[in-house]
């Protein structure tokens, strides 16, 4: 419950299904000594969390959010500011409210 509290949605960078929706993955396994802890895991949609197993990701928490390293070493997958999600509920509303408002204005003339 911890976890899926603090992520919220899918922890792979732009995936936005709910945690509700997702597994909990361990970011050291416990096999190598992972820990069941909220510090030792991450939310992931079912899709992301095959692909990360498949291919070899490593997660990393870092404060709140988590980054994933891939397999080839080449740069992290780090995810949006927490901010952006929020900005983008904000500028739906703002688009949808000025859409309804140019609606009515055209019905009226």
């Amino acid at each position: 419950t911890a976890v899926r509290l603090r992520d919220r949605t899918c922890t792979w960078g732009g995936c936005s299904r709910p945690a509700e929706w997702g597994h909990i993955h361990h970011l050291t396994p416990w096999s190598k000594g992972g820990t069941t802890s909220e510090r030792n895991a991450a939310c992931l949609c079912g899709h992301h969390h095959r692909l990360v197993h498949r291919e070899g990701w490593r997660g990393e928490l870092d404060g709140t959010q988590v980054i994933w390293h891939p397999p080839d070493g080449t740069a992290p997958r780090r995810p949006p500011p927490p901010w952006t999600r929020a900005l983008d509920r904000v500028v739906d509303r703002w688009r949808a409210r000025t859409t309804r408002l140019g609606t009515r204005e055209v019905a009226a003339a």
